[in-house]
């Protein structure tokens, strides 16, 4: 995971950590094979594989990371590049599972998607954090000579710095960051000097804000959380735009509440109440309604309530309510339910210690009984 939130106390996030990424560019070597009758062996040394084509055709590759942490690698390469007896892709040093199509794109370019590897014959989904190396090449072989287009391996190095402490749910928003994307255009050997990795490498980076707001007896719990992402590049040439934002979905799900109250599920809707060039941010609400049942001495759901629409805490309780906020992020936290806690100090209605010192007391009286305390009837004439 991206994010250590390791649980302290129920209502205690810790660390919120961003992650970050730095790379190594290293070339390719190969050796031919010398065979005949009676003749076995290899031809001298190891060779370099030569990427000079890169300078005038460059390979772009870009990494996205999905909202489930998955990753989709794209490659974009010249046709002619490609024009060779064997293609491979590795990824953490097992083969990616890709097809070429040999229809030129109209910029003679050629757009690979990969989303997984082959591991043991068996597809596996790649992991955006998880990804140490990748390796490509394009080569012709005849006789056992290479004839290489271009090959190389580009090793990347995550790397996670603190960037909070301690964090109650309900006292202030979760901050949180992650890398969104990574962009690589390469074009031909590559110094491992940070100035010249840093034209080559363009980061995109999300920095997000989830505030969640604490319910109040007496009071509707409609308006449940907001969640904000601001999206900047570590390139200054490279802004941001409105559709980069499109995979920033919302990501609070429902709420789960662990007492043992008649509603303990509450689903969330989501609505967009904010949107930029580099600005995204969502509110969370629950819109059920709800009526008092007297004998329960809860709220129940009722679509003809004329109360505002929301969650209702029983009004007579008194002490811990705990549960969770349920996320469909998983690339940011160490779980999909993020814990609270919050006391009750008071009830709502109670005589002696109250917010309201109230005591409601229904009573059954016989029909006799109550004639009796009336004196002053009048006779209706139907």
């Amino acid at each position: 995971m991206i994010v250590d939130a390791n649980i302290v106390n129920s209502n205690q996030i810790v660390y919120q950590k961003n992650l970050d990424f730095d790379f190594n560019w290293h070339p390719l070597y190969y050796r031919d094979s010398l065979q005949g009758v009676g003749v076995g062996g290899h031809l001298g040394k190891n060779k370099e594989v030569n990427n000079d084509k890169l300078k005038d055709k460059p390979i772009e590759i870009e990494i996205h990371r999905n909202q489930n942490n998955t990753a989709t690698l794209i490659f974009k390469i010249h046709n002619s590049l490609l024009n060779t007896n064997f293609q491979n892709i590795f990824i953490n040093g097992y083969k990616a599972k890709f097809n070429i199509d040999k229809n030129v794109n109209s910029n003679n370019y050629q757009i690979i998607k990969i989303n997984k590897f082959l591991n043991k014959n068996l597809e596996k989904d790649i992991i955006f954090n998880e990804i140490k190396s990748i390796k490509i090449e394009s080569y012709n072989k005849f006789r056992n000579t290479h004839f290489y287009q271009f090959g190389f391996r580009l090793d990347l190095n995550n790397k996670i710095s603190e960037s909070g402490s301690l964090t109650k749910v309900f006292e202030g928003p979760i901050k949180f960051g992650y890398v969104d994307n990574l962009y690589f255009k390469i074009s031909g050997k590559i110094p491992n000097i940070d100035e010249i990795k840093n034209k080559v490498l363009i980061k995109r980076f999300i920095n997000s804000l989830l505030t969640f707001n604490k319910p109040e007896l007496g009071k509707p719990w409609n308006k449940i959380a907001t969640s904000e992402y601001r999206m900047f590049y570590s390139s200054p040439f490279k802004t941001s735009k409105i559709e980069d934002l499109k995979g920033l979905k919302p990501i609070v799900e429902s709420v789960e509440i662990d007492n043992n109250f008649k509603n303990k599920n509450l689903n969330l809707e989501s609505r967009k109440i904010a949107t930029g060039t580099d600005l995204i941010k969502y509110e969370y609400s629950h819109k059920n309604k709800y009526v008092y049942d007297t004998n329960l001495s809860e709220f129940i759901l009722s679509d003809k309530s004329i109360l505002d629409t929301g969650y209702y805490l029983p009004l007579n309780y008194k002490g811990q309510v705990s549960g969770n906020f349920l996320i469909k992020l998983n690339n940011v936290f160490n779980s999909k339910k993020i814990p609270f806690s919050f006391n009750i100090e008071k009830p709502f209605f109670n005589i002696n210690n109250g917010l309201i010192k109230l005591q409601i007391k229904t009573l059954k009286l016989e029909e006799k009984i109550n004639y009796e305390q009336f004196n002053n009837w009048t006779k209706f004439n139907k």
